[in-house]
């Protein structure tokens, strides 16, 4: 299985960084290995998730501003701006057009962005917009 860097946003705001190899979009919950030292990984539910990301780096940087704008997207993505209930907004692209499962993965438009990519949850977007 392929080792991710993930850090996992819940809706209340706490997270969870470490690394998962079991994240399966289908699946109701997976694990997160957040100290080598640690045997037994977090169990992670998606229902109670705003977001995992997945990232280049655990530590990130909390000052970098993301671009919002957008690049031309390949033809079979989709440019999107999603805006959470807190009020965060993430603008990418996707492949998918359907409400299907639980979340959709979005690719940041922001090359130099920490994040690789990220799946959305449903319940914790206020407004997506197709541009």
């Amino acid at each position: 299985m392929r080792l991710s860097r993930v850090v996992a946003r819940y809706r209340d705001g706490h997270m969870v960084k470490g690394v998962t190899t079991d994240f399966d979009r289908l699946n109701q919950a997976f694990h997160v290995e957040v100290d080598e030292s640690v045997d037994v990984p977090e169990r992670v539910e998606v229902k109670y998730l705003k977001a995992l990301f997945f990232v280049r780096d655990l530590a990130g940087d909390r000052y970098y501003d993301e671009t919002k704008g957008f690049r031309p997207p390949a033809p079979d993505r989709y440019p999107v701006t999603v805006q959470f209930h807190d009020g965060e907004e993430i603008c990418g692209t996707t492949e998918e057009r359907e409400r299907t499962g639980e979340g959709f993965f979005l690719v940041p438009n922001d090359p130099n962005s920490n994040n690789r990519k990220v799946f959305v949850i449903w319940g914790a977007v206020r407004r997506l917009y197709f541009h």
